[in-house]
C-alpha cells in the first residue's frame, strides 16, 4: 500500500510544471519590486535630470522636481495588471497543468511577461536612439555637430547642436544603467518560455501512459 501511495505522489510531482511554478511567484515579485526599483535608470549631469523607468513605473526628477505624466501612469497600471494576472494564473496552472483548461491558462499567462519585456526594450531603443531619429527629421544647420544618442549602459558626453550651445556648452554628461529588476524580468521571461516548452513534454508523457 505504501508503495502504491509513493507511486501516486511521484506521478503527481512529475505532472507539475516546475518552470511555471517558479515563474508565477517571480512574476508577482517582479511586478511589486518594479514599483520602487526601475529596470533602467538615466542620469543627466550630476543632479540635473534623473529618470527611472520600468513598465509599471516612471520616476522623473528634473532639478529636484518630480514630474508626473498621466498617460504614462495609465500605461504603467496596464502593465501592472498584466504582470499580476500572469503571475497568478501561472501559479494556478503549474500544479494542475494537464487539466482540460490548463493549456488555455498557460497560453494566456506565459506571453504577458515576455511581451512586457519586449515592449520595454523597444521603447528603450527608441529613447537611446532618439538623437539619430531627431537628426533625420531636423537635417541641416539646426543639428550641426550634434551627437545626442544615449548609451544603453555606461557613461558618455552628449554633444549639443551648435545652434543650441552657441559656443558656451559643448556637451553634457549622461550615465545609464540596468537595475537588478531588469535581469529578474529577463529570468522570468526565460522561465515562461521554458514552461511553454515543458508543457509539450507533459502532454507527450501523459499520452504515452
Amino acid at each position: 500500500m505504501s508503495g502504491r501511495i509513493l507511486n501516486v505522489k511521484n506521478r503527481r510531482l512529475k505532472e507539475v510544471n516546475w518552470f511555471a511554478l517558479a515563474a508565477g511567484p517571480l512574476t508577482l515579485t517582479l511586478a511589486v519590486a518594479s514599483l520602487s526599483v526601475p529596470w533602467w535608470q538615466l542620469t543627466v549631469g550630476q543632479t540635473l535630470v534623473k529618470i527611472g523607468f520600468s513598465p509599471v513605473s516612471l520616476s522623473t526628477n528634473i532639478l529636484g522636481y518630480n514630474v508626473a505624466l498621466p498617460i504614462i501612469n495609465a500605461l504603467n497600471w496596464m502593465f501592472m495588471a498584466l504582470l499580476l494576472s500572469a503571475g497568478t494564473v501561472l501559479a494556478v496552472y503549474s500544479v494542475k497543468p494537464l487539466m482540460p483548461y490548463s493549456k488555455r491558462l498557460l497560453g494566456f499567462a506565459y506571453k504577458k511577461p515576455l511581451a512586457t519585456l519586449i515592449s520595454f526594450l523597444v521603447f528603450l531603443l527608441l529613447v537611446t536612439n532618439s538623437g539619430a531619429i531627431l537628426g533625420l527629421i531636423m537635417t541641416g544647420s539646426n543639428m550641426s555637430g550634434a551627437d545626442l544618442n544615449v548609451p544603453l549602459t555606461g557613461e558618455r558626453t552628449l554633444k549639443l547642436p551648435s545652434s543650441v550651445s552657441q559656443g558656451t556648452i559643448s556637451g553634457i554628461s549622461v550615465s545609464t544603467d540596468f537595475e537588478w529588476t531588469f535581469w529578474l524580468a529577463v529570468t522570468v521571461a526565460g522561465l515562461c518560455i521554458a514552461a511553454r516548452l515543458y508543457h509539450r513534454k507533459l502532454e507527450k508523457s501523459i499520452t504515452q501512459l
